[in-house]
C-alpha cells in the first residue's frame, strides 16, 4: 500500500513539473446500485438502493489520471426465511487510474474515460434475528472498473455520467459463543453495478 501511494506521488510530482498548471477534478456523485448476487437481491431488493459519494481525479500525462474516491451505501430489508428486519452499510474507499480521451460532441467538450482500481471496504450488517450475531462488521479488499463521460460546462463545472462494476466478497468464519457452540455466518457477496451522475468543479492549479 505504501509503495502504491509513493508511486502516485511520484507521478503527480514529475507530471506537474512538466506543465504550467494541473487540473484537479472534484465531484459529488449519486447513483443506483444493482447487486449481482441473488441472495443480496432477495434480502435488500433487486434494485439495491442508492449509493452516494465523492471522487477526485487528477489528469497528469497523455490522458492518464490517478483517482481516489469514497462512497456510502445503506439499505434495509428482510432476511430470508424468518423475514427479520436487517440493515446493511457498505463504505468503499477506492483508488486507481483512468484513461481519458477528449472529443467534441455537438459543440460540447466531452472527456470519455475508462479506469480500474482497488477498493478497501467497510461492511456492517445488523439483523434482528436471535440466530444471527449482533452487529457483525468487517473490512476487506475489492476491485472496481469504471467507464463514463465528463461533459464540460461553463465556468469550470462539469457533469460526470458513469457506470461502475465493483468486485467484493467478504469471507466470514464460524464464530464461537459462550456455550462453546458456534454460529455459521454466510459469506457476503457484495459485487454489483452502479449507474449515476456526478456534478463537479475543475480546479486549475
Amino acid at each position: 500500500m505504501k509503495k502504491f501511494y509513493l508511486a502516485m506521488l511520484a507521478v503527480l510530482f514529475f507530471a506537474s513539473s512538466e506543465v504550467n498548471s494541473v487540473e484537479v477534478l472534484v465531484e459529488a456523485k449519486a447513483g443506483a446500485f444493482f447487486p449481482s448476487d441473488k441472495v443480496f437481491r432477495d434480502i435488500y431488493g433487486r434494485h439495491g438502493g442508492g449509493i452516494f459519494g465523492g471522487e477526485i481525479t487528477v489528469p497528469v500525462w497523455c490522458g492518464i489520471a490517478p483517482w481516489i474516491s469514497a462512497d456510502y451505501f445503506c439499505n434495509e430489508g428482510r432476511s430470508i426465511g424468518d423475514h427479520d428486519a436487517t440493515r446493511v452499510i457498505i463504505v468503499p474507499i477506492g483508488f486507481g487510474l483512468k484513461y481519458m480521451y477528449e472529443l467534441c460532441v455537438c459543440d460540447w467538450n466531452v472527456d470519455l474515460y475508462a479506469g480500474a482500481g482497488a477498493t478497501y471496504n467497510y461492511f456492517k450488517n445488523r439483523d434482528h434475528s436471535e440466530f444471527v450475531i449482533e452487529h457483525p462488521h468487517e473490512w476487506g479488499w475489492g476491485g472496481i472498473v469504471k467507464v463514463g463521460g465528463i461533459v464540460n460546462l461553463d465556468c469550470g463545472l462539469f457533469l460526470d455520467i458513469f457506470a461502475n462494476y465493483s468486485f467484493l466478497k467478504l469471507d466470514f468464519e464460524k464464530e464461537h459463543t459462550e456455550d462453546d457452540g458456534f454460529v455459521v455466518r454466510n459469506d457476503a457477496k457484495l459485487s454489483g453495478f452502479a449507474i449515476g451522475v456526478g456534478l463537479g468543479y475543475n480546479f486549475c492549479l
